[in-house]
């Protein structure tokens, strides 16, 4: 009997089910045989694949019925059917993709991950899954007229700015907390100002900040020797 490796078991999409390699079960038989918690929905539909050898990985050599399910928070769970069976919910192997997209406005509540059925290569041994990701911006309540200037700097990441409604200057650092950024903080205002962005630059550990003057085309530079605290 054929795997299911795609949306409704085929490319056609006839949804037509020609059962395992057991059979089809008589109907009267079926019932659930446990409940596993995944924290999120299962948008996708389950894949199947029956007699497969696992070639790496700590079970490498096995060969089991392999169950496919994906999440929409982008967890990739199989799962060893015979395992299933015998009361363990616990999956073979778990995969976690990126954060998932948590943008509102959809007919599909967040969290929008996986949220269609994945397609298994079996020659290849690869399954292709399309998952949204969450874009980790971070929109500040600070607002300019013009771009910012960003600058790695002594292992940190730095920003500076035009103020909206006036030409003040400022300078932040940006805060990061692993894939996400969480906010500015030691922001400095400077006594300069400037109708434009400004500039920065690392060099030799100062930050150097650099801009046009205001009502005039002067060009000026100065630069922090204490990671943005004082220029």
């Amino acid at each position: 009997m054929p795997n299911c490796t795609t949306y409704h078991n085929d490319k056609g999409r006839t949804g037509w089910f020609r059962g395992t390699r057991h059979g089809v079960a008589d109907a009267s038989q079926w019932r659930k045989h446990l409940d596993v918690s995944l924290g999120s929905a299962v948008r996708g539909a389950p894949l199947l694949l029956e007699g497969w050898k696992i070639s790496e990985g700590p079970h490498k050599g096995e060969t089991h019925d392999l169950l496919f399910v994906t999440t929409s928070n982008n967890l990739v769970n199989a799962y060893a059917v015979d395992q299933l069976l015998a009361g363990v919910g616990a999956p073979l192997w778990s995969t976690q993709l990126p954060p998932a997209s948590l943008r509102t406005g959809s007919n599909i509540p967040p969290p929008i991950g996986i949220s269609s059925t994945p397609v298994i290569d079996e020659a290849a041994g690869r399954m292709h899954v399309l998952a949204m990701q969450n874009a980790k911006k971070f929109t500040s309540g600070e607002t300019s007229p013009r771009a910012p200037a960003l600058c790695s700097h002594n292992g940190s990441l730095f920003i500076a700015w035009k103020s909206d409604g006036n030409d003040n200057l400022n300078v932040a650092h940006v805060q990061l907390a692993g894939n996400n950024i969480t906010g500015f903080a030691n922001r400095v205002t400077l006594g300069d100002t400037s109708p434009v962005s400004p500039t920065l630059a690392s060099l030799n550990g100062r930050l150097y900040l650099g801009w046009k003057g205001d009502g005039n085309d002067n060009l000026n530079v100065m630069y922090s020797t204490d990671n943005g605290h004082t220029f």
